[in-house]
């Protein structure tokens, strides 16, 4: 299981060196991986993008609808919005699942 969110250090709103390290150690980027997200306590939209933690450049969406191709041997990071956040996020009971392997 790759480490969950609070575990994380970040530096200016971006993931730490520490932090891509990690990552790096636990992810086997070659894979998929999958992020489940439920009751998401938004009470406009939400969205999860994926950047490239060497640029820091935004990647698009691949072949498929909620998919975005990542590319071999280079990192990656997430980011998930949530635009007019509900109590639940505030009182931190909600929290989103861990990123894992697919």
């Amino acid at each position: 299981m790759i480490a969950g969110v609070d575990e994380l250090e970040h530096e200016g709103g971006y993931p730490a060196v520490q932090t891509l390290q990690k990552l790096y150690d636990q992810l086997d980027l070659q894979r998929a991986a999958q992020a489940y997200l439920d009751f998401i306590p938004a009470k406009d939209i939400w969205s999860v993008t994926v950047y490239d933690a060497e640029t820091r450049s935004l990647l698009q969406n691949g072949r498929e609808k909620n998919w975005v191709e990542t590319v071999p041997g280079r990192g990656w990071f997430t980011n998930l919005r949530l635009y007019g956040p509900l109590e639940p996020f505030f009182e931190q009971t909600w929290k989103p699942h861990d990123i894992v392997r697919a």
